[in-house]
């Protein structure tokens, strides 16, 4: 076989191979197919006076992906602390608990959407139950680029 068919031959198998190997997840992370994409929490905050869509992940790495409603993507890292603190403060909020109805029919509240360890809860700020002011406050601290 001649060497330059061998080598695109080569190179096609690698390509092929890589491309079973590594996938792109929406925040751009690469990880092995089939992995899971090691998201934490996801948070999303919408609607308000300005109408705000804010979609935020962040892994278990400590890595915080947040994508604005223009498609706008942020990134940033968190301290280990601080996701050991979140940890912490999403498990006193109980998400596995559910919450009751969620849409108080405020027209300019925001609306927000936590989901931790596969339990997700949408409410909005005129109904937020008391013991999710806390995450929220810091999921929104952290969306904003805390650290």
């Amino acid at each position: 076989m001649p060497r330059r068919r061998l080598l695109v031959l080569l190179v096609a198998i690698v390509l092929a191979a890589t491309g079973v190997l590594v996938a792109a997840v929406a925040d751009g992370t690469p990880r092995a197919a089939g992995a899971s994409s090691g998201v934490l929490v996801r948070f999303h905050l919408g609607g308000g006076y300005v109408g705000r869509d804010v979609h935020t992940s962040i892994t278990a790495g400590r890595r915080v992906v947040v994508v604005d409603r223009d498609g706008g993507t942020r990134r940033h890292t968190v301290k280990a602390s601080t996701l050991s603190a979140l940890r912490r403060t999403l498990d006193a909020a109980h998400l596995e608990r559910g919450i009751g109805p969620s849409n108080s029919g405020c027209a300019d509240c925001f609306v927000y959407r936590i989901t931790y360890r596969g339990h997700s809860v949408t409410f909005d700020e005129a109904n937020r139950p008391p013991r999710l002011v806390r995450a929220t406050a810091e999921l929104s601290r952290i969306a904003d680029g805390g650290r």
